[in-house]
């Protein structure tokens, strides 16, 4: 197993990109991901020695399902190093930000898939993150609940720090709203409040109090489950020591998120107790039954004020099919002094419990990952260029730094809120952006990039006839229903399929007669890369491209034209001076 100078970083060790077969099985023996033993194994198996490429070799190895895909990406990139992480194996990315990333990984003496969250090299020199990262790792570890998320493990050497925790495979609530794009049913609405106050009690029962509850704080499963995450802002009443250390790095200001902090919370954070977590939910579940934030409008200070003083609008008025009893539920949760709230999440959840129905929700969950990944490469991108100045990725800051970084942003904030919808028909959240956001830039950049699907092309190689595929999902066949009709003999009525997961594309073979083949082997279900041929019933021979790289290679041709003109104009000029002294 690799050591910690092991770790995962986009500036690691990266040899040449492998130039052939035998150069890439040289990268797999040096990456450890298998044994000596193992890797002659599968070699023989799949007869890797034969592929044509090295990317055929990798293609072949995550189809079986002996790497994942980011392995076979970084082993194609010529890196052999950041798949182990102490007792961890690294298998996917499941996102990554300002602090660091997220990535799937597998314990390797049990096998068991964890989630492990590590801290960038920059913010491993930052004592206000470590902090953070130690506190949500305390805190999770004390908590052994059906509805919250576990901490496994937690360790800093120096060289690595991270959090080994349970893996969810879920969503947030706030990715949940933005892929139905409307508010959730009633009974959903109360189930996934429901569960969530089961958890938090046991968080309170513990000393702990979350003080950032908000949607994307918590995760639900395709059972419907949800946990609580994220104690990164946690206030342990058994452990003064911790809060005085953010105290400390960031101020004795408020500490939250301004669009769900309880009015106490902005004026005191170190004073709060449970009801504080009481009045985030009510906000939490107002945006999951409306689709509208409590107070949706002006600067992050603003809003912070309008909690302290403002009644957000009725519910009645944006979702007339909330019954009342549960408004009244919302209300309570929601009410401006502490005394007036539900005095425990063991109240809350048994006013919910009778209006609560769970259910299962459909996502796709490598869809959602490669979301994640590129709006966090649109927001690194623009944080990083010269049209915004990097801002703290923390979302702790005093109450002034709060207000000097609203009023920077007013105006952009303020268009992307002022008067509409809350989630628009692109089924973008308008909501102004949480602390740790860039700015109007980078969140437009964000909104670009959300539902991108990267299109390929089909090529025949008979007539050169091409075949754009852009689409979700889509279909070939014989039948005039499908998105590529194809009707020739030996072609199935709905021969093959091709969808998006995960930045890239899978055909599948629908029961066809004559089936599908890649790169001449017959397939049932395959991973295709530029490059790639794809035949149909063995006759019908497609060469998969991206259109992006002919509109760069026609780019290339222009400009060698245009040189290799320019070139001849100086040739004739030089000859013509010549001629002429």
């Amino acid at each position: 197993m690799a050591d910690v100078s092991h770790i995962i970083s986009h500036s690691s060790v990266c040899m040449s990109k492998p130039r052939d077969t035998e150069s890439f099985l040289e990268l797999l023996k040096e990456s450890h991901l298998l044994s000596t033993d193992e890797v002659r194994a599968v070699i023989d198996r799949l007869h890797l020695e034969d592929a044509v490429s090295a990317k055929a070799a990798a293609q072949s190895l995550v189809t079986a399902k002996v790497l994942t895909r980011y392995q076979g990406e970084r082993l194609l990139a010529g890196r052999t190093r950041g798949f182990f992480i102490h007792g961890y194996k690294v298998l996917e990315i499941l996102g990554f930000g300002g602090m660091g990333s997220l990535y799937l990984a597998e314990d390797i003496e049990t096998q068991a898939p964890v989630a492990l969250k590590v801290l960038n090299e920059k913010c491993r020199n930052d004592t206000g993150m470590l902090t953070r990262l130690k506190l949500e790792a305390t805190a999770g570890a004390r908590l052994k609940h059906p509805h919250v998320v576990r901490t496994i493990n937690y360790d800093d050497t120096g060289a690595i720090c991270y959090i080994a925790m349970e893996f969810v495979k879920g969503i947030s609530l706030l990715e949940l709203v933005l892929l139905k794009q409307r508010s959730l049913p009633t009974p959903q609405a109360c189930d996934v409040v429901y569960q969530a106050a089961l958890g938090l009690e046991n968080a309170h029962q513990a000393g702990i109090v979350h003080r950032d509850l908000k949607p994307e704080n918590l995760i639900i499963d395709s059972q419907g489950v949800v946990k609580v995450l994220d104690f990164g802002l946690a206030l342990l009443k058994d452990n003064p020591e911790a809060e005085f250390s953010l105290a400390m790095i960031f101020g004795h200001g408020c500490v939250g998120t301004p669009e769900y902090i309880a009015p106490e919370q902005s004026q005191n954070g170190q004073t709060v107790d449970s009801r504080a977590d009481i009045y985030s939910l009510g906000c939490t579940m107002y945006f999951l039954l409306t689709g509208k934030l409590p107070f949706p409008t002006g600067t992050a200070a603003q809003k912070i004020q309008a909690h302290r003083q403002k009644t957000p609008q009725p519910i009645s008025e944006i979702a007339p099919n909330v019954p009342a009893e549960v408004v009244s539920i919302v209300e309570k949760m929601m009410a401006k002094q502490p005394e007036d709230r539900y005095q425990s999440m063991h109240e809350v959840a048994a006013a919910l419990k009778p209006f609560a129905n769970r259910k299962p929700v459909e996502f796709r969950f490598n869809k959602i990952v490669s979301q994640r990944v590129r709006e966090a490469q649109a927001r690194n991108a623009i944080a990083q260029s010269s049209i915004v100045r990097p801002q703290l990725s923390s979302r702790i800051a005093t109450a002034s730094h709060v207000a000097e970084l609203a009023q920077q942003k007013t105006e952009g904030i303020e268009r992307l809120t002022r008067g509409e919808s809350d989630i628009s028909k692109s089924g973008i959240l308008r909501h102004a952006v949480p602390l740790e956001s860039t700015d109007l830039k980078a969140q437009q950049a964000t909104d670009a990039l959300r539902n991108e699907i990267q299109p390929i092309e089909l090529i025949s190689l008979d007539d050169k006839q091409r075949f754009p595929i852009a689409q979700q999902r889509v279909v070939l066949g014989r039948n005039a229903s499908c998105d590529i009709q194809l009707d020739r003999p030996g072609v199935s009525g709905e021969h093959c399929a091709f969808h998006f997961e995960n930045t890239g594309w899978i055909v599948s073979d629908l029961n066809s007669k004559n089936g599908i083949e890649v790169d001449g082997r017959r397939v049932q279900e395959q991973i295709l890369f530029p490059g790639n041929t794809l035949s149909i019933a063995a006759t019908y021979h497609f060469r998969v491209a991206s259109p992006n790289q002919y509109v760069a290679r026609s780019k290339h041709k222009n400009v060698l034209i245009a040189a290799s003109v320019l070139a001849g104009i100086c040739l004739i000029a030089g000859i013509g001076y010549w001629l002429l002294s």
